[in-house]
């Protein structure tokens, strides 16, 4: 995951998870999710108040929307912010 740190977000590119990390047999649970969580918080540190952007993969799109309140903005770009931020970070410290 790379992230860079614009004005009024932070933006997210590059995030993968391991093949082996996915599904009900995953040896991690939740890397998607947890490398957006993490990409929250360096957004807040950065001052952009935890907004992030990225390019979702389209079979994931209802995932982002669904689990984490993303927003789609075009076809395959999604945006968390606010509340949905919020509650990504509780969900992630809750887990760790």
């Amino acid at each position: 995951m790379a992230l860079k740190h614009e004005r009024t977000h932070t933006y997210i590119s590059n995030i993968e998870s391991n093949p082996k990390n996915r599904g009900e047999n995953a040896e991690f649970k939740h890397t998607s999710y947890n490398l957006i969580a993490i990409a929250i918080a360096e957004s807040a540190k950065a001052g952009t108040g935890g907004c992030v952007n990225f390019k979702a993969k389209s079979s994931l799109i209802d995932f982002y929307r669904d689990k984490m309140g993303a927003k789609q903005i075009g076809e395959q770009g999604m945006f968390i912010e606010g509340e949905a931020s919020k509650a990504v970070l509780e969900r992630y410290k809750e887990n760790h």
